[in-house]
Formats: structure tokens, sequence, C-alpha cells
């Protein structure tokens, strides 16, 4: 899958391979392969950026996370959804 990857045009291959990785709790593996995915330009970034930020909210990385969510933007299901765990990482932060 990752030689498959490498050799697409675009980032689709690295997201799958990205939300494989998130099933199986394989965080750091999943947020390389969606920064992958955002480097081959894929068309969803909007998509990718959140799944890196629940990648690293689940790891309990709660700044990383509210930097890759923050670049989450429009008015996507992506956006509503980064919008939700900005709110849960905020209220983790002020309980640190």
């Amino acid at each position: 899958l990752e030689k498959a990857a490498q050799n697409a045009d675009n980032g689709a291959e690295y997201v799958r391979i990205g939300q494989v990785n998130m099933q199986l709790s394989q965080w750091e593996p999943a947020i390389s392969a969606f920064e992958k995915a955002l480097n081959k330009g894929v068309k969803d970034k909007d998509e990718v950026q959140f799944n890196i930020g629940a990648s690293y909210f689940y790891m309990k990385k709660f700044p990383e996370a509210k930097a890759a969510l923050e670049k989450v933007g429009g008015s996507s299901a992506s956006a509503k959804n980064a919008k939700n765990f900005l709110n849960n990482i905020n209220q983790q932060l002020k309980m640190r």
C-alpha cells in the first residue's frame, strides 16, 4: 500500500493508510501518512487536517492537536468536528 501511495498522483492512498492506522490506534503512523497526503496535494485538506488533530488529541498532545485543528476551515463537517474538539481541548488545558 505504501508503494501505491508513493506512486499515486494525489494523496488519497496516504489518506487510506492514515485511516487504517487510526482504526488501529496507531496515532503516529497515522499522522505521518496524513502529512504525506497533504504534501501530495490531497483534495479534502480539511478532513486530513482534522484527522491529524484528532490523532494528536487521542495521544493527549493537546497543543499539537489544537494547532492542527485550527487549520481546518470552511463550514464542512470536518470544520464542525474540529470546533467540538477544540472546545474539548480548551477545557482539558484549563484543568491542567
